[in-house]
């Protein structure tokens, strides 16, 4: 007796979805000022209120630049009367619902077997925490940004490849771009891909698009200008970009998904639109490493294919890996007894505990949902709220350069939380710096006065300080300072600076 419906009604996918999005919502949790979430909540709050920021004007509003994402944004906060930060968390479960629904409108144009439907959206959604490999992306983040959006338009892109659609694919596509410029370049390769490989059942012109992809993103590094060493020593702080970096098991996590796919489409041939998915994800997969290894080197002064991150080709093909992979397990328990069903159960929800445990881990001192108005556990955040309530709004706080990978800090963003100006750190601002290049020296300042501020009295703190106009400083709470410190709870402290040193 089948398991499953031999038809997966729209409103059963809708449903489907909801329910798989309350599960991904809860393995992913929430986090709106971690990451790149406080990135762009910043550059929000920036566009919002432009009399914020005074000192830390360029880095809060970087990505009001190059993408309309945070316009888009700005317009629906003043239209809708919710709070930012309830709004930050609707566009959260949006986007994941969004994804899951489009994933399951392709599910439908491949799998004949709901239960193929079923497990292939399951596996995106128990999967959506999962790194990719080692491009410092995940397959979807537990804060809101451009890739919020990016991912769900892809998707629907995607299914307008699918049924051959090339004006509504060109019209998502813009748009896209206009969110999301970088993850919509890569994603129109995948989306490319797919076409030549429904089109053609052979390998060659699969295999003719990966190498004209090579060649034009060659004649980018070609044509692209030679950068001082400022933008190299910026660029090198960034591991990620440079496969030639990256460590074994992240080269495992980009090598064993086209492997897999490979050895199950030979083991167990796909119809012909999996098999075009399937051939799709494993040219991107080769493209990206092909471009990364051939075209970005760590020593290489051309640094804007870089810039680029071409391995961020594979966050999409990543996705469809998964999709894939749930869909070939799905085929297994199509039409068996309900006790043989169990194993594949259990499976994914192991899968779906240890992704949750490694949400945990990353974000240890922080509740696991972050939800607006609720109390901060993490006492990092909670130092950043005082600051935002106590102090005035040209406020400049200084920190030790690399405050963000502090043990507890759980990467929670200052300017997003605290509201105010800060110095600018390694991490964060740096990325921001290396992407626009005109910050650079601005973040090379802030970055040394900065450095090892946590370590150096107080006469030595002053001196490097100096010149940086910085009113406050915020330092560990086991710190030894003779600076009047207002505030303090178990990991930190927060000080007035001398009117003038």
């Amino acid at each position: 007796m089948p398991l499953f419906p031999s038809v997966l009604s729209r409103r059963a996918r809708l449903l489907l979805s909801g329910a798989l999005s309350c599960i991904a919502f809860l393995i992913l949790g929430y986090h709106p000022y971690a990451e790149d979430g406080g990135i762009y909540l910043t550059a929000l709050l920036q566009k919002l209120h432009p009399e914020w920021y005074p000192y830390s004007h360029d880095f809060a509003a970087a990505h009001l630049h190059h993408s309309g994402y945070i316009w888009l944004l700005s317009l629906i906060a003043k239209a809708v009367p919710a709070s930012l930060e309830w709004l930050f968390l609707d566009v959260h479960i949006v986007s994941i619902f969004a994804s899951l629904y489009a994933t399951s409108e392709i599910a439908v144009r491949c799998f004949a077997k709901s239960a193929e439907n079923i497990c292939a959206i399951t596996a995106v959604a128990i999967g959506m925490s999962l790194p990719v490999a080692g491009t410092a992306l995940y397959i979807a983040d537990p804060y809101v940004t451009a890739r919020s959006l990016s991912t769900p338009l892809l998707l629907a892109a995607l299914i307008a490849v699918l049924d051959k659609k090339w004006l509504r694919v060109a019209i998502l596509v813009v748009i896209t771009l206009l969110l999301h410029p970088l993850m919509a370049l890569w994603g129109a390769f995948f989306l490319a891909a797919t076409a030549i490989a429904q089109a053609h059942s052979r390998i060659r012109p699969l295999l003719g698009f990966v190498i004209a992809a090579l060649v034009a993103l060659a004649l980018v590094r070609l044509f692209s200008p030679e950068e001082n060493l400022l933008a190299q020593t910026l660029a090198h702080s960034r591991s990620y970009w440079y496969l030639a970096n990256w460590e074994w098991y992240e080269w495992i996590g980009m090598l064993a998904p086209p492997a897999l796919l490979m050895a199950l489409h030979f083991r167990s041939p796909w119809t012909s639109t999996q098999a075009s998915l399937t051939r799709a994800a494993v040219a991107i997969f080769m493209l990206s490493g092909a471009a990364s290894l051939l075209l970005v080197h760590p020593t290489s002064t051309h640094l804007l294919l870089a810039r680029m991150q071409p391995l961020r080709m594979m966050h999409f093909a990543y996705l469809v890996f998964l999709f894939l992979l749930g869909a070939k397990v799905g085929s297994f328990v199509e039409n068996v007894r309900s006790l043989r069903i169990l194993p594949i159960v259990a499976g994914f929800v192991i899968a779906g505990c240890a992704l949750f445990l490694m949400q945990r881990s990353l974000y240890a001192s922080s509740n696991h949902i972050e939800l607006p108005n609720s109390p901060l556990r993490n006492p990092w955040e909670q130092a950043f709220i005082w600051i935002r309530e106590h102090t005035p709004v040209d406020a400049i706080v200084a920190m030790d350069a690399h405050y963000i990978s502090t043990p507890g800090e759980d990467a929670q963003s200052f300017r997003a939380l605290a509201q105010r100006s800060c110095l600018p750190d390694y991490s964060k601002d740096g990325g921001v710096a290396s992407v626009y290049r005109v910050l650079a020296p601005k973040w090379q300042r802030g970055e040394h006065a900065q450095q090892d501020l946590n370590q150096l009295n107080d006469v030595e703190r002053l001196k490097q300080l100096h010149g940086t106009k910085a009113s406050w400083i915020l330092l560990p709470a086991a710190s030894q300072t003779a600076f009047a410190c207002l505030y303090q709870n178990n990991a930190v402290k927060v000080c007035r600076l001398p009117v003038s040193y």
